[in-house]
């Protein structure tokens, strides 16, 4: 009898413990199924300001005919949450700029006082790998997304300085770091119609504040 009721304790035990996982697989594939309803991928167009050059060139307003002209930032944005958490993806960052004054110089060659237009040029695209941290449960807050994001990457363009003087012209030196593309903000976005939201970020990413639309794919509305 003692030899019957052991087995059949090791047998209660055995059917307790494959019932219990069976519940833990289960319980994994029914959370995973509840995210797959709102996962998504985002793809994000904006424009921001200022444009953090021009804005610093500025300051230099009071140079002879200063002129300054600037397009961008332009903000290309694409995520693809991997979780209810983190989001990963990539960002294409683009802004130009120009700037223009007068001096009067004294040109050694010449021997004369002259008029000097100095003109400084540039325009980059920074190509960012970027991941997000979501700080709102999707599930809870289906509409509304609270996030911090950072990016880093690599930026091409170019960057001149020309004079009406050669001799005369500004010598600006850019660090190596300068090819190196970073971005760090925290953003906002509201679902406006459908799969369309309004999203608003801030921090330094060419500019300081950035805005624009976020069309999800493959989403619930």
């Amino acid at each position: 009898m003692k030899m019957a009721y052991y087995i059949q304790t090791l047998m209660d035990k055995e059917l307790n413990l494959k019932g219990n996982l069976f519940a833990f697989l289960l319980l994994i594939l029914c959370s995973n199924s509840i995210w797959a309803q709102h996962s998504k991928h985002n793809i994000s167009v904006g424009i921001g300001s200022p444009n953090i050059p021009r804005f610093y060139f500025n300051q230099f307003n009071y140079k002879t005919s200063f002129s300054s002209t600037g397009t961008g930032p332009y903000h290309l944005k694409y995520e693809n949450k991997i979780n209810s958490r983190f989001g990963l993806g990539a960002s294409i960052n683009y802004m130009a700029y120009q700037v223009s004054y007068n001096e009067i110089i004294f040109d050694t060659t010449l021997g004369t006082i002259a008029n000097n237009k100095t003109t400084i040029k540039s325009n980059n695209l920074a190509i960012n790998a970027r991941v997000n941290y979501h700080l709102l449960d999707p599930i809870k807050h289906p509409k509304t997304a609270f996030y911090v994001g950072f990016g880093v990457g690599y930026r091409i363009g170019r960057f001149t300085t020309e004079s009406d003087f050669p001799s005369n012209t500004v010598s600006i030196t850019l660090p190596n770091i300068y090819r190196l593309g970073l971005e760090s903000t925290i953003g906002w976005r509201q679902k406006i119609y459908k799969q369309s939201s309004f999203y608003l970020e801030m921090g330094p990413a060419k500019s300081v504040i950035q805005a624009g639309i976020t069309i999800g794919i493959n989403q619930e509305d």
